[in-house]
This record gives C-alpha cells, sequence and structure tokens, in this order.
C-alpha cells in the first residue's frame, strides 16, 4: 500500500491554492476533494488486488465433441449437471466422479439460444429461436418435461435471467423487447 505523508498533502494544498486563482471552481474544488480523501485515508493503493491472475488448464478427458452447433449452457446448483443448447436439443450431461456423461436429450421446436438453471427449484429454463420460454421440470422417473410454456416475443429469445428470489424471469428478444414474467405461486 502506498501512504501518503504530510508533506505530499501539503504540497497539493499549496497547488491547490495557486490553482485557485488561475482555473475555475470546478477544477479547484474536485482538488480539494482529493485531498480530503487523501486526508482522511480514503484512498488506499494496493497493487496485488489489482493484478489478480487466473490459471486454467484445459481437461482433454472432459472435452465432449458435438456434431451440431452449441449456443448456450448452464451449470445446476451444484454444478453436477450441465445443460447444453445444441441446435433444437438440450443435452444433459452428468458430472460424476471426474467423467463427464451424457444423461437426457431434450428436444426443442427450434435452436436454443439461452438455457438458465434455478438454484431454488432445479427447473431448467430455455428459449431459442421460435420465441417462446420453455420451463422444464423433472417428474419422479427424473425425467424432464415442458412445465409451461411462455409466449410473447415476436422474434427469437436471445437471453434469459432470473432474479435472486427466482421469481422474476426477465428475457431479452430480437424483437428489442425486454419482458419480465413474474411467477404467480
Amino acid at each position: 500500500m502506498i501512504a501518503y505523508d504530510e508533506a505530499y498533502i501539503k504540497s497539493l494544498q499549496k497547488k491547490a491554492r495557486n490553482y485557485s486563482f488561475v482555473c475555475n471552481l470546478n477544477i479547484f474544488l474536485i482538488i480539494i476533494w482529493i485531498i480530503q480523501v487523501l486526508q482522511n485515508n480514503m484512498i488506499t493503493f494496493n497493487p496485488q488486488l489489482q493484478f489478480n491472475t487466473f490459471d486454467y488448464q484445459l481437461l482433454e478427458q472432459n472435452s465432449i465433441k458435438e456434431p451440431e452447433w452449441c449456443f448456450s449452457f448452464a451449470f445446476n446448483k451444484d454444478s453436477t449437471i450441465l445443460a447444453v443448447g445444441c441446435q433444437s436439443y438440450i443435452k444433459l450431461f452428468e458430472f460424476t466422479n471426474e467423467r463427464v456423461s451424457l444423461n437426457q436429450i431434450l428436444m426443442n421446436t427450434d435452436f436454443v439460444r439461452s438455457i438458465y438453471f434455478m438454484k431454488k427449484s432445479q427447473n431448467l429454463i430455455s428459449g431459442g429461436e421460435d420465441s417462446s420460454i420453455l420451463v422444464w421440470q423433472k417428474n419422479q422417473d427424473h425425467q424432464w418435461f415442458i412445465y409451461q410454456k411462455l409466449l410473447g416475443h415476436s422474434k427469437p429469445i436471445k437471453h434469459i435471467i432470473m432474479n435472486q428470489n427466482e421469481d422474476l424471469i426477465i428475457s431479452c428478444s430480437s424483437d428489442k423487447t425486454i419482458k419480465f414474467w413474474v411467477s404467480l405461486v
């Protein structure tokens, strides 16, 4: 961390007084504000915090070769299931013992552009080229089915998110609209 000593602050104060005669009031006020912030130790600089690096390594054994184009993917809450939107399919891959295996393939009506896994209910939401939003749910046999179809966009869905309470779905579309879908439960 860089500490600002009294001599440095005093030199800034002197410069501020000199500039106050030649500069406009706004610049003078900004310099005074900077001095006050420095005196109150509100600004500190720590170079280690600004340059965090991340190192990643490719896991060749877990790479998946797909015959279709894939546009979107999402993990479930505990990262044991990866849903991948590949053209008009949603492929569900399971992660167990550091192995990836295809568990189930869901058929969508058109290309899947966005996928969102709900954290609380573990439902899956997809949106795609057919301008619909599908809410998928798992039955007792662990098979996924379409629980609800939301219609309201006139062009392809581009992205879907939810708020933290998961009682609001927000979608955006090529129809240049952002729509809000509230839970009735």
